[in-house]
């Protein structure tokens, strides 16, 4: 395991066999690839954004937690992830989240944002524990540019806040 606290980071990228930490302390924290065979935390007091802008995931790990006090992604330039177990992708964001996966499904833990969530896939976006708790708590949902959502015996669970909106721009079968 690797615990880093960084101060002001300008961009970071880590490979590691294990689990990382990471946290920065005074900014946003600019993601170039973040590979661990095991955990992913990573914090940050502002935003977690993606320094590569590109489609490429940023963070690639069996389980991805990401937790910021503004945003994860940004509406210009979504963080790309990639979880490898049931776990999937959980996020704790204080106002929005843009997340993106390449190259495979989208496997969901929580996300959870005051505002919006919007998620895009290559693949489909999946409830990585297959239980009925929400996979998605936010103001809105945006799930865009994916090839399905959820699948017949294990639906895609979005609580929506405030008579909150919801929309789906999905080539395939939605389960919600």
């Amino acid at each position: 395991s690797l615990l880093v606290a960084l101060t002001n980071a300008a961009r970071i990228s880590a490979s590691i066999t294990g689990s990382i930490y990471l946290g920065e302390t005074a900014n946003s924290l600019s993601l170039g690839t973040i590979t661990a065979s095991n955990a992913a935390v990573i914090s940050s007091p502002y935003s977690i954004l993606d320094a590569l802008n590109s489609a490429n995931n940023n963070v690639v790990a069996a389980n991805i937690q990401l937790d910021a006090v503004v945003s994860v992604g940004s509406d210009t330039q979504s963080l790309g992830v990639r979880s490898t177990s049931t776990s999937g992708v959980v996020v704790q964001s204080g106002k929005h989240v843009y997340l993106s996966t390449e190259q495979s499904d989208m496997l969901v833990g929580t996300i959870t944002a005051v505002n919006d969530v919007v998620l895009r896939s290559t693949g489909g976006i999946v409830d990585a524990a297959n239980t009925s708790t929400a996979n998605v708590t936010a103001a809105s949902v945006s799930i865009v540019d994916t090839t399905s959502v959820g699948s017949s015996d294990n639906r895609f669970d979005v609580e929506l806040a405030n008579a909150g909106a919801i929309r789906f721009e999905v080539t395939g079968d939605v389960y919600a």
